[in-house]
């Protein structure tokens, strides 16, 4: 039986990643499937300040080849992006960063190796 993993951003909860249980409990065999918004380098400090793209889910995505490594210090191996969505083109969300940041929204999976 695999649990189910709700997150709200993957960068807030691997702020804990010290602790492997950040994102909670997942067992020996268990999958991660999360969805979340990432970018291609880091963001400013204004950026990440800035109220809109807070709430447009930007300000606090992490940067996408952070994504293999954070969840790597968690316990979880295989970690790849199987998805990606442009769902920010054309918004007033891309309009206010750097489009070299190329924001998008990924599905992301990785899995927890059973004990042997």
């Amino acid at each position: 039986m695999h649990r189910s993993i709700e997150t709200h951003s993957l960068g807030e909860r691997f702020a804990g990643v010290g602790n492997p249980l950040a994102i909670g409990p997942v067992e020996p065999g268990g999958r991660l499937y999360l969805a979340d918004v990432v970018v291609q380098r880091e963001l400013t400090e204004e950026a990440r300040s800035n109220p809109d793209l807070w709430a447009a889910c930007v300000a606090g995505a992490l940067v996408e080849s952070e994504l293999v490594t954070l969840a790597g210090k968690c316990g979880f191996t295989c970690g790849q992006v199987r998805q990606r969505f442009n769902c920010f083109y054309d918004t007033t969300a891309e309009a206010k960063v750097a489009k070299d940041l190329f924001i998008q929204s990924v599905n992301f999976y990785a899995r927890k190796e059973a004990d042997a």
